[in-house]
């Protein structure tokens, strides 16, 4: 398993104020939560990909913006098969948890540090940001799922129902049916996030 973290600043907005304390509290603000990321593992062996609900501050600019032009590339070089038009999801704010055999895709294509951009402050545009909106399309291409999960309580200002998941059957339950597939038509992008409880 893979635990992706960085030192996350974006100080080009005060409304992404507190965003690396968001991710890492969800992602591993307890034992607890650490503990409930590998029972979902071990649980569901379709989920390959752990990543917090959207900060809500971020949630409205979710899409492509200024990065689809710049991902035509890397999508070739990942053999994927995307329409700027349909829908996309992905780990804002590039945290997550993961199996290791879902970014296999993408550790299979031989990026080089060198065609990553000196970091200079930059927004978005750049192959890393590229990459943050590829993250659940590629689990997908190496066949497995992934769910975003919360944490009510920073979650202030929040209209998504978070769902309560307590027993691996409430877990099995929640990844049947709220599925979401972003490289097949006709899935259901508008699911909520889940916090588990898992012992």
């Amino acid at each position: 398993y893979v635990l992706h973290i960085h030192t996350k600043h974006s100080p080009h907005g005060a409304h992404l104020a507190g965003w690396r304390r968001y991710l890492l509290e969800t992602l591993i603000g307890s034992p607890e939560i650490v503990l409930s990321v590998f029972e979902v593992f071990r649980n569901q062996p379709n989920i390959g990909m752990i990543a917090p609900q959207h900060l809500e501050g971020v949630r409205p600019v979710i899409g492509w913006g200024f990065n689809y032009k710049n991902a035509e590339t890397l999508i070739r070089r990942l053999a994927l098969k995307l329409d700027m038009d349909g829908d996309t999801d992905f780990p804002s704010g590039s945290m997550f948890w993961a199996r290791s055999a879902a970014l296999k895709p993408i550790l299979g294509i031989g990026l080089s540090f060198d065609e990553f951009p000196i970091e200079q402050g930059q927004t978005d545009g750049t192959l890393a940001h590229v990459i943050e909106r590829l993250y659940f399309h590629i689990c997908e291409s190496a066949g497995y799922d992934w769910i975003k999960v919360a944490r009510p309580d920073l979650m202030r200002e929040t209209s998504q129902r978070v769902i309560d998941v307590r027993t691996p059957g409430e877990l099995s339950n929640f990844a049947v049916t709220h599925r979401v597939r972003l490289l097949t038509e006709g899935h259901d992008a508008g699911r909520g996030p889940l916090r588990v409880h898992l012992p």
